[in-house]
């Protein structure tokens, strides 16, 4: 499966945590960096789960984003 995960910018951060677990991994950082977006790539079927926190300048985490959720399924045979 092959998508974008992307969020709203927010001027007091200085980069960005995207977090990702499934139905069979826990919550593990995916990406720290500036970018609002990530091309996810490579999934085998099942759902996924996203959640984004912004880390300002001096280094403090704000407050998780609520989780968004992406179902990739197998192609048709």
């Amino acid at each position: 499966g092959a998508y974008t995960v992307s969020w709203t910018a927010f001027p007091v951060a200085a980069r960005y945590e995207l977090w990702e677990s499934s139905t069979t991994s826990s919550w593990r950082r995916i990406q720290s960096t500036a970018a609002t977006s990530r091309a996810i790539t490579g999934k085998a079927p099942g759902t996924y789960r996203y959640r984004v926190r912004l880390v300002t300048v001096a280094g403090t985490p704000g407050p998780y984003s609520a989780e968004r959720t992406a179902l990739v399924t197998a192609p048709p045979p």
